[in-house]
């Protein structure tokens, strides 16, 4: 009985041994699993926020001082001479904020060329494929020229940008870099606002008459078919800035803000608050 009985004090001993080691390997593997979740989570997370594209896109017109403005947002100083580019340029922003510099280290600037042929070959097809990447858009202009004939290019421009920016929920923020701000000829920020919200109702009414003229002579059925399609999207993608007939920035999706400067004079401080803004959301 004795021999019987320390077998089976041997035997108990043995199974709570089993099973506190079983209990140990779940807990070891317990926590040994929750590490792995966490590593990789964090490994991740860390990825995906190094590849995050915060890549900012830099247009406008011909002779603007965009080319200039580009170089002293990369390299922080400005070019004697520029030439007109045939291909976009690329660059890592260097804001001159001692606050904002490294936070921002990884900020891309591209500049693309002014020329539409150009802008039809790299510019739009890029901004369409890599829209939901953009953080913003910055479009030079040259404030000390801005006519009726230079607003009608500029309106035609935007246009042709805004029906891309806009075609995503909450669109693209724009900022309308209003150059050589402080020349005898310039117009100020708020007037350029007023004139390009007017021409763009113009253009834009005039390009819906324009198409539903077309849909209704053609008699060719694809042509019409083509011609309802573009009608539509042009409709569908910025009917929600009109109130009332009347185009309004403040309407749009994305925002847009008219900032003032000058690139030569290395007067851009509203458009390094901007960059920070944007960089950070």
């Amino acid at each position: 009985m004795r021999f019987q009985s320390k077998m089976l004090d041997d035997l108990i001993i043995e199974v709570q041994s089993v099973l506190e080691d079983d209990h140990m390997k779940f807990v070891l593997t317990a926590i040994v699993a929750l590490l792995v979740i966490i590593i990789t989570s964090f490994i991740v997370q860390k990825t995906l926020f190094k590849n995050k594209n915060r890549t900012f896109i830099l247009t406008g017109p011909k002779k603007s001082g965009k080319t200039s403005l580009f170089y002293y947002l990369t390299t922080g100083k400005i070019p004697e001479l520029t030439v007109t580019s045939i291909e976009p340029s690329v660059g890592k922003l260097k804001l001159h904020s001692d606050e904002y510099s490294e936070a921002f280290a990884d900020v891309v600037i591209r500049d693309y060329p002014a020329s539409s042929k150009l802008k039809n070959l790299y510019l739009y097809p890029f901004l369409k494929e890599n829209i939901r990447g953009c953080k913003g858009l910055i479009y030079v202009i040259d404030s000390s020229c801005f006519d009726s004939s230079y607003c009608n290019m500029v309106a035609n421009d935007l246009l042709d940008l805004l029906k891309i920016t806009e075609s995503i929920p909450n669109g693209v923020d724009i900022a309308i870099f209003c150059n050589k701000y402080d020349y005898f000829t310039s117009r100020k920020p708020k007037k350029i606002k007023e004139m390009l919200e007017n021409e763009i109702t113009k253009l834009y009414k005039l390009k819906l008459r324009n198409l539903n003229k077309v849909s209704l002579h053609d008699t060719t059925e694809n042509a019409e078919a083509d011609e309802s399609e573009e009608e539509d999207n042009f409709e569908d993608t910025l009917n929600t800035a009109f109130q009332r007939g009347e185009f309004k920035f403040e309407m749009l999706e994305g925002n847009v803000d008219f900032l003032e400067g000058n690139a030569f004079k290395q007067k851009t401080e509203p458009l390094t608050v901007w960059f920070c803004e944007k960089a950070a959301n």
